[in-house]
């Protein structure tokens, strides 16, 4: 799944990937939905997370 993005994303490819706006993006990481973490002022998204965000919003473990 996302074979073609990298592994490492910024907001902008999340939103692309879940088709979400990019505020839908910020509350699902403050919010600790989305894991990820922040470098200075830009967040970054392991992709393995939002794999595990859409897995765990559709219910497959």
């Amino acid at each position: 799944m996302f074979e073609s993005f990298d592994d490492l994303l910024d907001v902008e490819t999340v939103q692309r990937m879940l088709h979400i706006s990019r505020g839908r993006v910020y509350e699902l990481l403050h919010s600790g939905e989305l894991k990820g973490y922040q470098q200075g002022h830009v967040w970054r998204v392991p992709k393995q997370c939002v794999v595990q965000y859409i897995r765990d919003r559709v219910g497959i473990t």
